[in-house]
């Protein structure tokens, strides 16, 4: 290889380490012809950066790393490009413009009278019939719930049908365990009607046999009866109140040992002292029998003990009705007249969570369930 000239170097094998190599070095213009090995050229050699180059440059694999496959992809906006952005920047993205995400999922859906009956923290459901989400929180035991225009008592329901009976013959009656409200029990309705005289609200057996009833005298006054065949007879107790005409009111009787107490929209109107049981022999429980008004009832509910001190959650501060099941006794019996029915029928179901079972409000003579007023 010494023996050659430069000009005549070719088709020369990979130098070895050794090996001494000319190169020329051109200082300000006047070349030179230097000498050097070629182990010296590869280590001592300065690396020239890419920054600065011209033509096209070759890079290896160590030269890239770090950039993966982006190193050699084109640009672009399909699939595996690299994209690449002009003076604007990121464009604006919603979520219109966002695809493959996971289906969206419904939430369980419950009538507000229904809810999950053992709820966790964090449960959420859709109210079927009040068109809320409810939240359940377990430290407080209630089902929470946001609107926008204040606050709701959050076991409030919506109410859409009430029965309607005429002044005639119309009935509503149910047969319930007759020591339902023999003893200790609580009476739960709501009642709308004009001021006829001996307006008939709610009884049981009707007449000269042992029982008792709510009997309205006029627009404000309203009387309790009992009867007793084999005892004291007939007892009136007048009660005063502020029932109005026409004007759906709130009525609850609760009776602990001898004391009966009288509820109107949620007030206590009056406590009477009543020795003997009331008398529910057969279980009938009746509503505008005997004396008949045109009227309408609704909510009617019944437990066989006593709820005096539970009325806020029987009916709630704004007059509406709430929702029974949310109570820590639930009622033996809940007629909802129509809304556990689709209001449809002359046969009412007990509400499916009350503790009675199957024990049916029955509409007859042509008694109806009525759309238009309600609580």
């Amino acid at each position: 290889m010494a023996n050659k000239k430069i000009t005549a170097l070719d088709n020369l094998p990979s130098p070895a380490g050794a090996d001494i190599l000319p190169i020329v070095d051109d200082v300000a213009g006047t070349p030179t012809t230097k000498k050097v090995t070629a182990t010296n050229l590869m280590t001592l050699a300065p690396v020239q950066s890419v920054a600065g180059r011209t033509g096209t440059v070759t890079l290896s694999n160590s030269d890239i790393s770090g950039l993966g496959t982006a190193a050699v992809a084109d640009t672009g906006t399909s699939n595996g490009n690299v994209v690449v952005l002009d003076g604007v920047g990121l464009p604006a993205v919603n979520g219109s413009q966002l695809t493959n995400l996971p289906a969206s999922s419904s939430l369980p859906t419950y009538a507000s009278t229904n809810r999950p009956a053992s709820p966790s923290t964090g449960d959420i459901i859709y109210e079927t019939d009040t068109g809320r989400i409810s939240v359940y929180d377990a430290t407080s035991g209630l089902w929470r719930y946001w609107v926008q225009d204040g606050a709701v008592d959050p076991d409030e329901i919506v109410n859409l049908y009430s029965t309607q009976y005429d002044a005639t013959d119309d009935l509503g009656t149910a047969t319930i365990a007759s020591s339902s409200m023999s003893g200790d029990f609580t009476l739960s309705f709501w009642m709308n009607g004009a001021s006829t005289s001996n307006h008939s609200m709610m009884s049981s057996n009707y007449g000269y046999a042992d029982g008792w009833g709510l009997l309205r005298k006029s627009s404000n006054t309203f009387s309790i009866y009992y009867y007793y065949s084999g005892g004291s007879g007939w007892l009136y107790n007048g009660i005063s109140t502020g029932m109005s005409d026409n004007t759906w009111t709130h009525i609850m009787l609760a009776r602990t040992g001898s004391d009966l107490k009288t509820y109107v929209s949620g007030s206590l109107i009056n406590t009477t002292t009543l020795a003997n049981n009331i008398s529910f022999s057969d279980g009938t429980l009746v509503t505008n029998s005997g004396y008949r008004s045109a009227s309408y009832l609704d909510e009617v509910a019944v437990w066989s003990s006593d709820q005096s001190a539970n009325i806020s959650q029987i009916r709630s501060a704004a007059n509406k009705p709430k929702n029974l099941n949310a109570m820590s006794t639930k009622p033996l019996y809940w007629w909802r007249m129509g809304d556990d029915n689709s209001g449809t029928g002359t046969t009412i179901s007990n509400n499916s969570n009350a503790t009675g079972g199957t024990v049916n409000w029955m509409l007859t003579n042509g008694a109806s369930i009525n759309s238009s007023v309600k609580p």
